[in-house]
């Protein structure tokens, strides 16, 4: 009865390409001879070696590290997808902001110049109102002369105008 089979290792760390066991720095494979020279550090960071020492010798090691880094650039993506969206909606915020205040200020624009015609309309009739009020306080003042005037003498008509 065999036992448990062995996990395999990484190649290049010491290992055999036919079986995955250790091996110091050769081992024989189909009557071949393969040399891999043992050498950690070429392979991976000083971080990366300590971490590979205390993990256990199993594929479930192995599918968790994957299964985070999956996770985390999963994480990566939606966190570029979010920042790109925040980024969207920033720009898309400025442009209605500069929108709303060019509207408000083409209507300001437009109020004044309406205010302006109205004003030169309400001048105008002002002035007519002024010239028709003048008009009629004149003419109502010649026809209180002339009905004082048949009244009075020419005498005394004639020395109200000299004075």
């Amino acid at each position: 009865a065999q036992g448990p089979p062995r996990p395999l290792l990484p190649l290049g760390l010491g290992t055999s390409h036919c079986t995955g066991t250790p091996a110091p720095t050769s081992t024989p494979c189909n009557d071949k001879t393969i040399t891999r020279p043992f050498s950690p550090l070429s392979l991976f960071n000083g971080s990366e070696v300590a971490v590979k020492r205390f993990l256990p010798n199993s594929h479930l090691s192995t599918v968790i590290i994957r299964d985070n880094t999956s996770v985390q650039r999963i994480q990566e993506i939606k966190v570029n997808h979010l920042e790109e969206t925040r980024i969207k909606r920033s720009h898309f915020y400025e442009h209605l902001k500069k929108k709303f205040l060019s509207d408000q200020q083409k209507k300001i624009s437009r109020w004044k110049k309406e205010s302006d015609k109205f004003g030169k309309i309400l001048e105008l009739i002002n002035q007519r109102t002024k010239n028709l009020a003048i008009a009629s306080a004149s003419l109502t003042m010649r026809k209180s002369q002339e009905g004082s005037q048949k009244t009075i003498p020419k005498k005394e008509a004639t020395m109200m105008f000299e004075k």
